[in-house]
């Protein structure tokens, strides 16, 4: 499948909370603390919604995005299934890790012992470099 390589720029802000966090890993040092950073208010978009989305930017009926969409879902399981990865585009990769829980010497190692450890996602260079550039705001104090 052919994709664009240009990502069409998406303005948005993401808002951010910082707190102070306890660094197990040094002493504890009032002047120099370490701060963690998250997203405040982020929210799940469910596949309904983005195509409602994608119908409302195109000459796709929702209903033939959501089809899309459905299938699409159904295909990236049975192709991870098969131990392939999933190439999305400018999206990013899909693939399965898997895990053989502690056994230490591949003799002992059966198919039994091994499973599905998770699904990765590698984003693409693309999405990496608009996500770099988002515009960020403080959302007040924790």
């Amino acid at each position: 499948m052919a994709t664009n390589k240009m990502m069409r720029k998406e303005a948005g802000t993401i808002a951010y909370q910082l707190r102070e966090i306890k660094d197990l890993g040094r002493e504890a040092n009032e002047e120099n603390p370490s701060v963690a950073v998250s997203v405040v208010g982020g929210r799940t978009v469910t596949a309904d919604e983005l195509a409602k989305e994608i119908a409302a930017s195109c000459t796709i009926k929702e209903a033939d995005v959501a089809g899309v969409l459905t299938a699409l879902s159904q295909r990236v399981q049975r192709t991870l299934l098969n131990g392939d990865r999933v190439e999305l585009g400018d999206i990013g990769t899909l693939s399965v890790t898997l895990t053989c829980g502690n056994k230490h010497r591949a003799d002992n190692v059966t198919a039994r012992d091994i499973k599905v450890r998770r699904i990765a996602f590698a984003p693409s260079k693309e999405l990496t470099q608009a996500m770099r550039g988002a515009e960020m705001k403080s959302a007040g104090p924790t």
